[in-house]
C-alpha cells in the first residue's frame, strides 16, 4: 500500500495540531481523486511520528502530483503483531496506544524481537494496531 504523510509534519502534543494536518492532507486528496484513503499514523522507536493516509489504487501520475505537497512512503507487505481496539471517539486512540502498546511489548520481549517502528491505521469502527515483526541481531 502507498501511504501519503504530510511533508515535514510530526506528530505534537497538540491534539487540534494533528486534527488541522489530517484534514488539510485528507482535503488534498480527495481533490487529487484519491477516493480510497483511511487515516494511518506511523510511530518510530525514536519517538518521531508521522502522519497520514494508506491510500489503494493510486497512479504513479497521482502520485507524482503530490510530491510538492505531501511525502509518498511505500510500505511493504510484512508479518506484523496486529491488535484491534473499538473506535468510539477521538480518546479511543489514547486508550487503545494505552491498551494495545503493553500487550505488543510483552509479545516482542517473550519473542526476542526488536522494537520498531509501529501503525496504528484507522479501520472505520476499529482502530488496527500494528508492528512489524523482525528478528533480532541475536536471532538470526
Amino acid at each position: 500500500a502507498v501511504l501519503t504523510r504530510a511533508t515535514l509534519r510530526d506528530l505534537g502534543n497538540d491534539l487540534k495540531q494533528v486534527g488541522d494536518i489530517t484534514l488539510a492532507l485528507n482535503t488534498l486528496l480527495g481533490e487529487r481523486g484519491i477516493p480510497h484513503r483511511k487515516p494511518l499514523d506511523i510511530f518510530f522507536p525514536d519517538g518521531r511520528a508521522e502522519i497520514g493516509f494508506a491510500v489503494e489504487g493510486v497512479s504513479a501520475a497521482q502520485i507524482a502530483g503530490l510530491s510538492d505537497q505531501a511525502k509518498v512512503r511505500e510500505i511493504p507487505a510484512q508479518r506484523c503483531m496486529v491488535a484491534r481496539f473499538p473506535w468510539r471517539n477521538t480518546l479511543s486512540f489514547i486508550v487503545g496506544y494505552l491498551k494495545v502498546d503493553p500487550a505488543l511489548t510483552n509479545y516482542r520481549g517473550a519473542h526476542g524481537y526488536p522494537k520498531v517502528e509501529a501503525y496504528s491505521l484507522d479501520d472505520g469502527e476499529t482502530i488496527v494496531y500494528m508492528q512489524p515483526v523482525r528478528r533480532g541481531p541475536d536471532r538470526q
